[in-house]
C-alpha cells in the first residue's frame, strides 16, 4: 500500500466546504507521509527524504520482483474499541487496530455488536494467520516467496513445481533477512463498554463466544470510571481461579500477592500468578491486576535441590499386595547365575565407570548408567550379564572420589541384595538398585512396595525386617 487516501464524489460537495475539503486533504497527506516514514524504518529507507520514500513505496507496489513490498500488518497484537482520547499520544508502534467508539452514543449497542462480530473477528483471522505462519511455518506458512507459483489465478500457490497448496504467509512477510518482524501473540482485544453488554453479545454469538472461551483472543473490558482493563473471565479462567491459593484462602489485607506454583489449566504447565491490588485515593479496593508467569520463563535457583537421605517407603498397587501371598515365586535365569552377575556388576562399578545400576531379578535384565555418558542408560540382557567380556565394552575409570558409597562397600551391598532375593517368606525382592553418588539403595518387593534407604542404613538393617515387603 502507499498510505494514500482517495476521496470520491468531491464534486458534489458544496462550495461552502471547499476550505474544509482542502484541510482534510492536507491532514490525510500529512498522516500518510508520517505513516510512510514510520514504515520506512523497517524497509531500510528511513534515511531518505519523504519524497524519495514515497516514490520507493510506489515502486514496490508495482515491482513483481520485490519479495518484501511492505510489512502490511506484521506485528499486529491488539484491537482497541474505545474513544480516541484513550490512545491519543500513545505510541502503539503500529501494532493495534483502532476503532473510535463511544458506547454512550451507541443506542441499543448495535454498533458494539457490529464491532465484536465483524471487525474484531476479521482482526482475529489476520492475527491467527500471522500466528500460525510463525509458530508452524511448515503447516500454516507458505514457505519461500521466491519459489511461489500461482495456481488457477486465485486458488492458491505452490512452492516450486509440486507439493501441496501452501497457505498463510511466506517467510519474507515475517522475516527481514536478519530478524523476525512479527511476534506470535494472540490478539488482545480491549473494549470500553459496559460488561453486561459485552457479555450479552458474547452469549448471543457462538463464533465470538468460541473465540473468547477457547483463548483464541484475550478480551479485556475497559472501565470508564476506574480506567482499568479487566480480562473477560471465561469458564476455563474461572475454573483456574478456584485453584489459586489466594482465592481459596481469601483476599488478604495486602497490596501484592504471589501465589504458590500451580499447573495452569490452559497451558498445562507449572505456573504462578502475581497480583497487584488497585485502590483509589481513599484506599478503597477497586480491583486487581493479575499477571501469569510460566515457571520456565522465570529466573531459576542457582543451586540444585538437595534430596533428603532419610529412608522412604512407597506403597504400590493394593491389588498386587493383597495377591502377593497367593503367588509362587519361580526361579529366574538371573537367579541361577546370580553370583556371576553380581561379580560382573561389581567389576563394572569399581573399574569401568558405572555409577547407577538397577537389577531386575525377576525379568533377568539390568539397566545401568556410566559416567562417560550420563544422559543415556544401557540395557543389558542376562546373556550379557553372565559374560565377563561385557566389561571390555566399557573403558576403565578410577572409582570417583565424589562417590558417597565407599569402594569397599559396593560388594557388601550387592551381597545383601542377593540375600534379600533368596530370602524365605511371603515376599521376595523383585528388583534392586544402587547409586554410588547419592548413596541410595532402592528395593522393590513382590508386594509392589518400594523402599529407598541410605547405603549405610541398608547394611546395618536386619534382613528379617524386610519380611513384610
Amino acid at each position: 500500500t502507499t498510505d494514500e487516501v482517495m476521496l470520491f464524489d468531491t464534486d458534489d460537495l458544496p462550495a461552502t466546504h471547499a476550505n474544509d475539503l482542502a484541510h482534510l486533504r492536507q491532514c490525510l497527506a500529512d498522516a500518510g507521509e508520517l505513516t510512510r516514514m514510520e514504515r520506512a524504518t523497517l524497509l531500510g529507507t528511513a534515511s531518505q527524504s519523504p519524497e524519495v520514500v514515497t516514490r520507493d513505496m510506489r515502486r514496490r507496489t508495482r515491482d513483481w520482483a520485490e519479495v518484501r513490498p511492505e510489512w502490511a500488518l506484521a506485528g499486529n497484537a491488539a484491537f482497541i474499541a474505545a474513544p480516541r482520547q484513550r490512545t491519543r499520544g500513545v505510541d502503539l508502534e503500529g501494532r493495534a487496530f483502532l476503532h473510535d467508539y463511544d458506547w454512550q452514543k451507541d443506542v441499543g449497542f448495535s454498533t458494539l455488536e457490529l464491532i465484536m462480530t465483524a471487525p474484531m473477528v476479521v482482526a482475529n483471522w489476520i492475527n491467527m494467520q500471522y500466528y500460525g505462519s510463525m509458530v508452524d511455518t511448515l503447516r500454516f506458512g507458505s514457505g519461500n516467496k521466491v519459489l511461489h507459483n500461482v495456481v488457477g489465478g486465485s486458488i492458491g500457490v505452490l512452492e516450486g513445481n509440486g507439493g501441496d497448496l501452501r497457505v498463510g504467509f511466506a517467510l519474507q512477510s515475517l522475516h527481514d533477512g536478519n530478524r523476525w518482524i512479527h511476534e506470535p501473540v494472540r490478539l488482545n482485544v480491549l473494549i470500553e463498554a459496559p460488561q453486561a453488554e459485552i457479555d450479552s453479545i458474547i452469549s448471543r454469538h457462538v463464533l465470538v463466544r468460541e473465540l473468547v472461551d477457547n483463548g483464541w483472543l484475550h478480551l479485556f473490558q475497559i472501565d470508564r470510571e476506574a480506567l482499568l482493563a479487566a480480562e473477560y473471565s471465561n469458564k476455563y479462567r474461572e475454573a483456574q481461579y478456584q485453584q489459586w491459593p489466594y482465592i481459596r484462602e481469601g483476599v488478604q489485607a495486602v497490596d501484592f500477592l504471589l501465589c504458590e506454583a500451580y499447573i495452569s489449566l490452559h497451558a498445562l504447565r507449572p505456573s504462578l500468578t502475581a497480583i497487584q491490588f488497585v485502590r483509589d485515593t481513599d484506599g478503597i479496593l477497586l480491583g486487581f491486576i493479575g499477571a501469569d508467569f510460566a515457571l520456565r520463563d522465570l529466573p531459576q535457583a542457582g543451586e540444585i535441590y538437595e534430596e533428603p537421605r532419610h529412608s522412604r517407603r512407597f506403597e504400590g498397587d493394593p491389588f498386587i499386595s493383597d495377591m502377593a501371598d497367593t503367588k509362587i515365586r519361580s526361579e529366574s535365569k538371573m537367579d541361577r547365575h546370580l553370583d556371576t552377575v553380581l561379580s560382573v556388576v561389581d567389576e563394572l562399578i569399581l573399574v569401568h565407570g558405572v555409577y547407577h545400576i538397577i537389577l531386575h531379578f525377576s525379568s533377568s535384565q539390568a539397566i545401568l548408567w556410566v559416567m562417560d555418558d550420563p544422559y543415556r542408560y544401557r540395557l543389558l540382557t542376562i546373556d550379557e550379564l553372565i559374560d565377563p567380556n561385557i566389561c571390555l565394552a566399557y573403558p576403565k575409570r578410577s572409582y570417583p572420589d565424589e562417590a558417597v558409597v565407599p569402594q569397599q562397600e559396593v560388594r557388601k551391598i550387592l551381597s545383601n541384595l542377593r540375600t534379600l532375593r533368596f530370602m524365605q517368606g511371603i515376599f521376595y525382592l523383585r528388583s534392586g538398585s544402587v547409586n554410588i553418588f547419592n548413596g541410595t539403595v532402592g528395593l522393590t518387593f513382590s508386594s509392589d512396595c518400594s523402599h529407598y534407604v541410605s547405603h549405610d542404613d541398608f547394611l546395618k538393617r536386619d534382613h528379617t525386617l524386610w519380611n513384610n515387603g
